[in-house]
């Protein structure tokens, strides 16, 4: 079974409909988590393959691993304003399944740590700003062939249901929902893949507010704290996955 998983808050209500219409029909359930939802909106009940759910809280971000998907054969998690083509699912699949390692986070939206962070930490220093200081490999744009990153974007990414972690592990990281889920990659040796694509392929709706640039990018102790449990330290990273020796299984 293929499932996907996506959080999203009335602001959003539009495009939230939109990224459903296009992503519902190319898995075989769509899990939605309605933050801040009183009742749940009633154009999604022509869609049979969506279950929704309102929280009992505001998980944000973090809604997109409340549903226990760990039976899935993969799940995608996926951001409500991302404008996702139609052949979105079959061809990350069919990508994800052209790399030789398995036990791997894929997606489209990838970051390597650098710069004098790297040369600090040498020295017994781990800064704060580390988030700051990073090359992106950003969903827009295009990339020629995979490469192993330090972390992905949750909102373009896709897993194994057995590799997929657990809510209780995901919780309390609201804002910084990929910094946590890099964490679990590299503590359960789950490879980050950044996949190839065309310019344009993957595209957003805009919005004033942004939890990236208010929590993530303002990296607070505790967050900076969580990327240097990772960041570069990561089998592999800035290379081509196929070039790394013993694939993960």
């Amino acid at each position: 079974m293929i499932i996907a998983n996506m959080a999203t808050y009335p602001p959003r209500r539009a495009a939230f409909l939109r990224a459903v219409a296009a992503v519902a029909p190319q898995v075989d359930q769509l899990n939605l988590v309605l933050n801040e939802y009183d009742a749940i909106p009633r154009e999604l009940a022509g869609f049979g393959n969506v279950t929704a759910v309102i929280p009992d809280e505001d998980l944000k971000d973090v809604g997109k691993y409340l549903p226990d998907s760990s039976a899935a054969e993969h799940v995608f998690t996926m951001d409500d304003d991302i404008l996702y083509p139609a052949d979105y699912v079959a061809t990350t699949l069919s990508r994800l399944a052209a790399l030789r390692h398995k036990r791997v986070l894929a997606g489209y939206h990838g970051s390597l740590y650098r710069g004098w962070p790297r040369l600090a930490a040498r020295l017994g220093i781990r800064p704060n700003r580390i988030a700051a200081h990073r090359r992106q490999f950003r969903f827009r744009d295009g990339l020629a062939a995979p490469v192993v990153v330090d972390q992905l974007g949750s909102g373009v990414s896709v897993m194994r249901g057995c590799d997929f972690p657990p809510f209780d592990f995901m919780k309390g990281s609201q804002g910084f929902v990929d910094v946590r889920l890099a964490r679990w990659c590299h503590e359960h040796g789950i490879l980050p893949v950044c996949l190839p694509r065309a310019a344009g392929w993957l595209s957003a709706e805009s919005f004033d507010e942004a939890l990236f640039y208010s929590v993530t990018q303002a990296s607070p102790p505790h967050v900076a704290r969580e990327i240097w449990e990772y960041a570069f330290r990561v089998r592999g990273r800035g290379r081509h996955p196929d070039r790394i020796d013993d694939p993960v299984q």
